[in-house]
């Protein structure tokens, strides 16, 4: 008995549209394998990227539907703000907790197809920012699959293929043009044997996310709560990869941490900001009220409250639009990988 890799899952972020229109534009209109992508999108934007790359791709481009069974030669894409899962027979979409801050994510499409199709995986990681892809890499190298990585010197954005070659045994780092090749040579080639670490038929990629709060509450939490949602967070190491995640199963890698962290400092922030506006509106007004009901001495009590405050949130401004809200000055700031 033989098999084929013939299960090609691939993932990009930044710049990381112009590296697959180039790579599908390079395989061939028989390719025998069914191939899944994650683009990191917008999710509250409609989704041109089949049709985008519909034109340049020899073979079929759908936007990815949950429930209908994959075919051979066919393109499936991930939708805006749904994870997209492979399982045996079955293509699965989730709107599962976000990792890395993203949804969909590289991470969740690499191990559903690591775990449900083992030996016959062929992942990919393109252009983009940061790391997401990374760990999903590593468990399809884990269940036998094959790891190609962009060359990062010919990658709009290196994040990702540097963050992947780092951390993970990756079989070839080669510009596109030759990635297709190898697609094309490990789709033709036959393997003897079961292809190793399948799940059953019945096996739910989901389940292969982060531990769930009874597993985890086995070792005690960090100090830290995740961005999202608040809740406490764990760490873990596999491979040299550290991960952060809650017990809703909120992921994040060290770099995707910090992000949160800003991201939600900012917004803090602008709340801070917002309660000190309406904090002097409201004095102001109050006072207005109380020079009319002829209590001139508690309506200049307000006065002065309303100086302090407004020397206050002078200052406030002057700290976020310095340094950019919850942010550091531009030369403190973490290098963008």
């Amino acid at each position: 008995m033989s098999f084929s890799r013939d299960v090609i899952v691939v993932g990009a972020s930044a710049g990381g549209l112009e590296a697959l229109c180039s790579l599908l534009s390079y395989l061939p209109p028989d390719l025998q394998a069914y191939v899944y992508v994650v683009q990191h999108i917008s999710p509250s934007r409609k989704s041109e990227i089949p049709l985008i790359l519909s034109r340049h791709c020899p073979l079929p481009v759908r936007a990815a539907r949950g429930g209908i069974k994959p075919q051979r030669g066919e393109v499936y894409i991930a939708p805006p703000n749904q994870h997209l899962l492979v399982k045996r027979n079955v293509i699965s979409l989730g709107n599962g907790p976000k990792e890395n801050r993203v949804r969909p994510s590289v991470d969740v499409l690499f191990r559903s197809a690591a775990h449900s199709f083992g030996e016959r995986v062929i992942g990919i990681i393109l252009s983009g920012n940061l790391n997401d892809g990374t760990a999903g890499l590593h468990s399809i190298k884990t269940h036998g699959g094959i790891a190609l990585v962009q060359d990062p010197n010919e990658a709009a954005f290196r994040g990702m293929p540097e963050s992947a070659i780092n951390f993970v045994q990756v079989d070839h780092v080669l510009p596109l043009v030759q990635i297709a090749a190898q697609i094309i040579s490990l789709v033709a080639a036959p393997h003897g044997g079961d292809p190793q670490g399948i799940g059953g038929e019945d096996f739910d990629a989901a389940d292969d996310g982060p531990p769930g709060l009874e597993r985890k509450l086995i070792s005690p939490p960090s100090a830290l709560t995740c961005p999202a949602c608040g809740g406490a967070i764990w760490e873990s190491i596999d491979n040299g990869i550290n991960q952060f995640g809650c017990h809703q199963g909120h992921v994040f890698t060290r770099e995707a941490l910090i992000e949160g962290y800003d991201e939600q400092l900012e917004t803090v922030s602008y709340v801070m900001l917002r309660l000190l506006e309406e904090n002097i509106a409201f004095r102001k007004r109050l006072a207005e009220e109380l020079r009319k009901e002829d209590k001139a001495d508690d309506a200049e009590l307000l006065d002065e409250q309303v100086l302090v405050y407004e020397q206050r949130i002078a200052l406030y401004r002057q700290m976020l639009y310095l340094n950019g809200a919850g942010g550091l000055p531009e030369a403190q700031q973490m290098p963008n990988k």
